[in-house]
């Protein structure tokens, strides 16, 4: 950098180059300021200079869980989160669970006492967790004046009941009948692969076929309610 002569003056708009060759290396400012959330723009008032390849701090925390909220709030976290973060939502009701919903306008064969109908989904479950499990279905019984019953498993196991027929209910010119109900069902332990069907229960009286109600398809739907606490 040069000295102008005496009988010279500077424009207004003139310019220094500032290199660290030419000026004392303690004209750079130390470690820059944090960017933090709000932070309002300033032209700032450090008598010093940065460096070209300086960085500002910008912190990231972890999220919080989701939780039922009676209003939107921007609140008061120093720190900003990634574009791949994630919220905790295991308190939170997660709906109908991926793969958990059968749906059939056709008819289903007959099933004997003791065995699953083609009702049947295959889903994960996670232990402590409510279970909706709803059917909807008409049914063809096989034998008048016997006692039937529509029941849910898992995995082969016997966890709830649908419905059930008496004899009075099946007589003669009465052994079609339509099922809109549902079970609640709390696993006790995990399932990644967990097998859910109605079945005809061993004791029914006949065999049953699953048929389509007047309107829509018939239909097993799994929908997940949130933890039991």
């Amino acid at each position: 950098m040069s000295m102008l002569p005496a009988q010279q003056v500077a424009l207004a708009d003139h310019k220094h180059r500032v290199t660290v060759d030419s000026i004392d290396g303690s004209v750079y400012g130390g470690t820059p300021t944090s960017i933090d959330p709000d932070d309002t723009a300033a032209a700032g008032t450090a008598a010093t200079v940065a460096h070209s390849d300086h960085q500002h701090a910008c912190p990231c925390g972890t999220p919080d869980a989701l939780t039922k909220t009676a209003v939107s709030a921007e609140n008061n976290g120093a720190t900003f989160a990634r574009n791949n973060h994630t919220h905790a939502t295991s308190a939170l009701p997660w709906g109908i669970v991926p793969s958990g919903r059968f749906s059939s306008t056709g008819n289903d064969s007959a099933r004997a006492a003791g065995v699953t109908t083609d009702m049947t989904v295959t889903v994960a479950l996670t232990a402590n967790r409510l279970y909706k499990v709803t059917l909807n279905t008409g049914l063809a019984l096989g034998t008048a004046a016997a006692v039937y019953a529509e029941e849910l498993v898992h995995d082969g196991t016997v966890v709830g009941r649908f419905a059930r027929q008496v004899p009075a209910e099946t007589a003669v010119g009465s052994t079609t009948h339509w099922v809109g109900t549902t079970v609640d069902y709390v696993p006790a332990s995990d399932d990644a692969s967990a097998t859910l069907a109605v079945q005809n229960a061993a004791g029914s009286g006949g065999t049953i076929t699953a048929q389509p109600p007047t309107t829509g398809p018939r239909t097993l739907t799994v929908t997940d309610c949130g933890p039991v606490t």
